[in-house]
């Protein structure tokens, strides 16, 4: 079954809370389609290297994590 584009933006735009290993995963069946999708997979690894020690409180660091999720879906989004 081949995925489209369209199919995996809807249902990775359509999560509730951010899931970037299905992100991921999804993303490299497109991949593997020879959907150019570099930028989102290196968006997700930013996203996924985010670690609470690396800020003062909780809140700066769900502030960094929401912003770098915002980051995954707007290059998501912007796939053709």
């Amino acid at each position: 079954m081949i995925a489209t584009i369209q199919a995996i933006r809807h249902k990775i735009l359509g999560y509730k809370r951010p899931n970037s290993v299905a992100a991921e995963k999804l993303l490299y069946i497109l991949d593997s389609q020879g959907v150019d999708v570099s930028e989102a997979l290196d968006l997700i690894s930013d996203y996924q290297s985010i670690e609470r020690s690396d800020y003062d409180d909780a809140e700066d660091y769900a502030e960094e994590r929401e912003s770098a999720w915002d980051e995954v879906l707007d290059a998501i989004e912007e796939m053709a």
